[in-house]
């Protein structure tokens, strides 16, 4: 059984809830450290707004998983909440390295037939990008992670 949903409706509501998580639970900032993260918070409502807005104007209801399976979406969707819960545990670094080279393995996989050659690659761009990310915001902004046993 195919299952078709209003993809416009369905992104715009969960972009407001999303939205809603992080607006009431923003903390105390100040006037200036407040103000991107604010605007962000905006922007991303009104185009979940206008999401909303054309998802009921005009439905595009298409099928859900048009070129992929079901399985392998939740399967995802369940890796990306361990990453989130695993961040505080084990570190930023191992983590999202980890996470970063599973995703590229999963993703190549599904079109191709990997080899040891291709798995060092993607481990080593995983390095390249979570290490970068990593030095851009703890010595460049100045945000310090979780305080783990592991970086």
């Amino acid at each position: 059984m195919i299952q078709r949903i209003n993809s416009d409706l369905v992104a715009g509501a969960l972009g407001v809830v999303v939205c809603a998580v992080f607006w009431f639970n923003r903390g105390t900032l100040s006037p200036l450290s407040g103000a991107f993260p604010d605007a962000v918070l905006v922007v991303m409502l009104a185009v979940s707004g206008a999401l909303l807005v054309k998802g009921v104007i005009s439905a595009d209801i298409c099928p859900a998983f048009p070129d992929g399976n079901a399985g392998r979406v939740m399967a995802m969707i369940a890796g990306l909440g361990l990453w989130w819960l695993g961040i505080r545990y084990v570190g930023f670094l191992v983590t999202s390295t980890t996470m970063f080279f599973v995703i590229a393995l999963s993703l190549a996989a599904a079109v191709e037939t990997l080899s040891l050659r291709r798995a060092l690659f993607f481990a080593a761009v995983a390095i390249v990008i979570v290490g970068g990310f990593y030095l851009v915001f703890t010595q460049i902004l100045y945000i310090r992670p979780f305080r783990t046993p592991l970086p």
